[in-house]
Parts: structure tokens; C-alpha cells; sequence
């Protein structure tokens, strides 16, 4: 079952728009997903694309009850609606009622309208990346604020900005989140299963994060592969003083940005939290057009929505449950949100210094993404 959720165009065009939904394809499986696992289906019919989730590639224990693809399928159905204008197409969605219980996640009607112009942030669809390096301190000026606020309206979501350059709650709440990675094997697991190694593995499985896009090098491969293999080897190498490399690295990124962005909603439902995703990826196309850098930071706000949503989480230590209950009052007071406002994703941003193309991920190529017929 599906429910209708975004209503651009009802006629119905009898017109074989196939041809053009498959190119599109080339354009929208840049959009992003957890670790690049591209968890998408897409089946072609007529006027009509037709999007499966992989619940197999999406497999993920951050991704516990979806709600990481779920943002991910908004970031999806905004780069499907900018990237139509290029192709002169008007799209509708249907989204799914039960998405626990279905594959079949959403369907997108097309329709011409050769009178539409290409949307401005569809140069910046295969340019927008994930950046994990140090980036400049410059804020964003007050126009380019106001260009980024204007995304709020479309989608029914909050943006919100806190500067880097100060001493805050916030970024120690972050640092704390990245120890929390550390602490869970499973996570580390998961997260080392989509890092390609070499050269090799990145060119034949088109998917997955390289080292050069984790922010790692050759050196560290060795050590890396075995501690996403053994949980004694990680904490073994923690208490020999792990913890504090990765505490100083993650701090030293942490201070080298201009500011931390927030999106917000108020209502905790699945099809809010595709129009969040479908604000933050406008968002994000936005902040490439101003040449600025963009790091997610998925664990320190997709997690504590989740565990406000569904109390019942996987076993993660106590102290870090209490700080994820804990957070969404004082993360509030720092972005001067409302109370009854919910942060579910945040961007560390800033100029980018670092333009090696190295750091891009690949994508699969489209014909291993159709459902074969």
C-alpha cells in the first residue's frame, strides 16, 4: 500500500517516458545513503519509477527500524525532483503506509512539461560529496543564511546553525559520540564492512567508502581490518591508548569548521522524516554551490531520534543511552530550537580545503540497480 504524500501533477500522460526515467537514474543514485550502500531498486514502467528498499545492503546496526534509509530515501526523492526539471519532467510521489513490512517503498509519476526550466542546484548533483577532512573556519555569510533558510518552507522542516569557534555542550556532546563508535563492536563491524581497501576494490564494487574518503591511509588498513574482525583487539588497542588518538584527531576536526547546521521536525512520523531528509540534501547542494565542505553527523542525531522514537534499542552501555536521553534538551537550548522541536540529522560544515577527488565515492552503474523484468 501506498499513500499519496506530494501531488505536483494529476493528469495522467500516456506519453512512454521510459527512455527518459532511465537517465535520470544516472543522475539520482549520486544521492547519499549510509556508508554509500546504495540500498536501491529501481524498476522502470512507462510513466512510473518504481523504488525498492534492500533491507540486505541497507543492513546496518546505526540503521536499527530504518530510519537512516529513510532519510535516505528523502535525499533520494529530492535529487529524483531536481534532477527531472533537467529532463523537462513534473513528478508526483507515492510513499509507502508500513515501510517495516514492504520492499516497495515508493513510486514516482512523471509527467513533460516542456515549458519547465532546469532547476539551479542540478550542476551540484554528481559534485556533492561527503567530506571528512579539516575544512575553514569562514561562517556562511548572512545572504547565503537566508538562501539556505528558504529551504525550510518547501518541506516543513527547521534549520538551525551553531558556530564551531566557541566553547559549547554541543561539540563535547559529538566527541562523546565518537567514543561511542569505539565502544560497540558491532557498529565498527558494520562500518569496516564498506570500506574498500584498494584501488581495485573500489573500481569493481562501485560502492562502499574508500580510505582516502574515511580520512585514512594504506597504514592504516592493517589495523583497521582486524579490529572490524575482533572485538578483543579493539578493546585491547583502546586501553593501550587508542582512545586518546582518536579523541585528539576527532577534536582537531571538530574544531576545524565554521559551524554545526541542525535539522529539526516536529512531528515524529516517517513521512516527516523523508521531507527532513528531502530539506537537508537541498541543503547540502546549497552549501556545495557556496564551495563548502559537508560531513554528516549521523550517530550524534539520527541516534538519540531514534531512541525518542523507540526506547527499546539495541544493548549499547548504559552511559551512553543516558547521554542520548539526556541530549535533546540541551542540544535545543544550543541551536535556540523549541521545545517541541526534534533534531534528527546535523552537518558539520565549512570551506572546503581539501578538493581532492579521491574523496568522492563511485556508484553502481544504473543497469545493476533496474529490476530485471
Amino acid at each position: 500500500m501506498l499513500n499519496t504524500a506530494k501531488q505536483i501533477n494529476d493528469q495522467p500522460n500516456q506519453i512512454n517516458l521510459s527512455s527518459q526515467i532511465l537517465k535520470l537514474i544516472d543522475f539520482i543514485k549520486y544521492s547519499p545513503s549510509g556508508d554509500n550502500c546504495q540500498p536501491w531498486l529501481f524498476e522502470v514502467s512507462n510513466n512510473k519509477l518504481n523504488i525498492y528498499f534492500d533491507p540486505i545492503k541497507a543492513k546496518h546496526e546505526i540503521d536499527y527500524y530504518s530510519y537512516a534509509s529513510i532519510l535516505a530515501l528523502g535525499c533520494l526523492s529530492e535529487s529524483i525532483e531536481i534532477s527531472a526539471s533537467h529532463f523537462k519532467l513534473e513528478c508526483s510521489f507515492q510513499y509507502a503506509v508500513d515501510f517495516k513490512n514492504t520492499k516497495h517503498w515508493a513510486e514516482v509519476s512523471f509527467t513533460e512539461n516542456n515549458s519547465l526550466q532546469e532547476h539551479e542546484l542540478f550542476p551540484y548533483i554528481k559534485e556533492r560529496h561527503t567530506n571528512r577532512y579539516k575544512f575553514g573556519t569562514q561562517e556562511l555569510s548572512a545572504q547565503q543564511w537566508d538562501e539556505i533558510k528558504q529551504s525550510e518552507a518547501r518541506h516543513n522542516s527547521k534549520i538551525y546553525s551553531v558556530s564551531s569557534q566557541k566553547k559549547s555542550k554541543l561539540k563535547d556532546f559529538i566527541l562523546k559520540c565518537e567514543e561511542f563508535l569505539w565502544h560497540h563492536h558491532n557498529i565498527v563491524r558494520d562500518t569496516v564492512a564498506w570500506i574498500r581497501f584498494t584501488d581495485q576494490e573500489v573500481s569493481q564494487s562501485k560502492d562502499g567508502m574508500s580510505l582516502a574518503n574515511c580520512n585514512l591511509t594504506q597504514k592504516d588498513a592493517p589495523v583497521i581490518k582486524a579490529i572490524g574482525k575482533s572485538s578483543i583487539l579493539l578493546k585491547f588497542l583502546w586501553f593501550l591508548g587508542m582512545k586518546w588518538k582518536i579523541y585528539f584527531q576527532s577534536k582537531s576536526i571538530l574544531n576545524s569548521c565554521s559551524q554545526y547546521i541542525g535539522f529539526f521536525c516536529k512531528d515524529l512520523s516517517e513521512i516527516s522524516l523523508i521531507e527532513l531528509g528531502r530539506t537537508a540534501y537541498l541543503t547540502w547542494l546549497k552549501l556545495c554551490k557556496f564551495n563548502y565542505a559537508v560531513q554528516p553527523l549521523t550517530v550524534a542525531s539520527l541516534l538519540p531520534y531514534g531512541i525518542k522514537r523507540n526506547p527499546i534499542y539495541p544493548p549499547y552501555k548504559k552511559e551512553f543511552l543516558d547521554l542520548f536521553n539526556q541530549s535533546q534538551n540541551f542540544i535545543s537550548s544550543e541551536f535556540k530550537a523549541s521545545e517541541n522541536e526534534h533534531l534528527v540529522w546535523m552537518f558539520r560544515v565549512g570551506p572546503i580545503l581539501n578538493a581532492n577527488k579521491d574523496i568522492r565515492t563511485l556508484r553502481k552503474d544504473t543497469q545493476d540497480l533496474l529490476i530485471k523484468s
